[in-house]
């Protein structure tokens, strides 16, 4: 099937990757959403509450400190506090 995918994305095989996003740790998980590229969708419905599930067990299992620090670190750099 990857390969099948990587035939039709016009890309070498290694640059693809399939995976159960049920069963991946929320950092993959998190990768995925940030920067995966949604490629087929059946049910776009579906699809919104799938991403959408998935951002709550991601924000909703992780200690944001470090992230809310790096933002607020970088807007204080950018002089962009609001």
């Amino acid at each position: 099937m990857i390969k099948d995918l990587a035939d039709v994305l016009g890309v070498p095989v290694d640059k693809v990757d399939l995976v159960d996003l049920g069963r991946m740790p929320n950092e993959l998980v998190y990768v995925v959403l940030r920067d995966g590229i949604l490629i087929y969708v059946v049910d776009w419905d579906l699809a919104r509450k799938l991403i959408a599930h998935m951002y709550v067990r991601v924000l909703g299992e992780t200690n944001l400190d470090y992230v809310y620090y790096r933002m607020f670190r970088y807007r204080i750099s950018k002089n962009i506090i609001k």
